[in-house]
């Protein structure tokens, strides 16, 4: 006698609907009822409950968001948060060296452009007077930059540093630096030496997002309260993690680039916009 199929079966010998056939009218009823699942304790009721609800990263997209949803107050404002257009310098410093070199204000971006001699620079940077940048108000910045392709020039982004030398490596800035003379990005800080990381597979001759920020830990170690992370059009490109990066500075952010060529015929361009600095109130 060979074994029947079970789901071709009646349920009974009153009711001649399989249970196959039952299974599926039971799962459409429950897929078709609207509240399904909102009772106290059930699945949906404890999702909405919940303190967080948790999507895998990068769920949320743009299309998802009403417009003006995202109102101010759920932004960054209970930070010191700055995002200047560069349509004026007069809050930054500016610094160069040699005869053709500028720093000069456009719509929405700054040129910077080296003098043609060995070491010629320009150089732009922004104080903060009222207290100091320190690794405890973890401070970030990102900022757009293009640097043409036919450029000779070492270029450098960076927080935290010497008032008398901005962009000089000094213990607690970080930021990005190109090297020229090796054609690398990398990502850097120092504390009591100079840490690098090179970032391949990036062309500053096109438009290119950088971002490092500073995540203090108070309740780490000291010495080892510090996350540096770097971001290259918005994704992590380096993390250095239980560091001690002790910022302590009125030099918030600075940009330079700095002739390397020698042959006094040539100068070269940095172009930097979308520039956002920001980090915690002193307490």
């Amino acid at each position: 006698m060979a074994n029947p199929v079970w789901g071709m079966l009646a349920k009974s010998q009153t009711d001649n609907e399989t249970i196959e056939e039952a299974i599926a009218r039971i799962v459409a009823e429950h897929e078709s009822d609207e509240e399904a699942h909102l009772g106290v304790g059930d699945s949906l009721q404890s999702h909405k409950a919940s303190e967080i609800i948790d999507h895998l990263a990068s769920s949320i997209i743009a299309d998802k968001l009403e417009n003006k949803a995202v109102t101010v107050d759920k932004l960054d404002w209970d930070k010191f948060l700055v995002q200047p257009s560069f349509e004026s310098l007069d809050a930054f410093q500016v610094d160069t060296i040699g005869t053709d070199a500028l720093v000069q204000a456009n719509l929405g971006e700054v040129l910077l452009r080296t003098g043609k001699a060995t070491g010629d620079r320009a150089r732009l940077y922004s104080l903060y007077y009222s207290s100091y940048i320190t690794e405890a108000r973890s401070p970030f910045f990102q900022i757009t930059i293009q640097y043409p392709n036919n450029a000779s020039a070492d270029c450098d982004w960076a927080v935290g540093v010497a008032k008398s030398a901005p962009l000089t490596p000094a213990a607690g800035n970080f930021g990005f630096k190109w090297d020229d003379s090796e054609g690398k990005l990398y990502a850097y800080y120092y504390d009591t030496s100079l840490h690098t990381f090179e970032i391949t597979g990036v062309d500053p001759s096109v438009p290119i997002t950088l971002r490092a920020e500073c995540i203090y830990d108070p309740d780490a170690s000291a010495g080892t309260r510090d996350t540096l992370n770097f971001y290259v059009d918005g994704e992590l490109v380096k993390s250095w993690a239980g560091v001690s990066c002790t910022t302590n500075s009125n030099t918030l952010f600075g940009i330079e680039i700095k002739n390397i060529t020698g042959d006094n015929s040539h100068y070269w361009y940095l172009y930097a916009s979308n520039l956002i600095i920001g980090m915690d109130h002193a307490s």
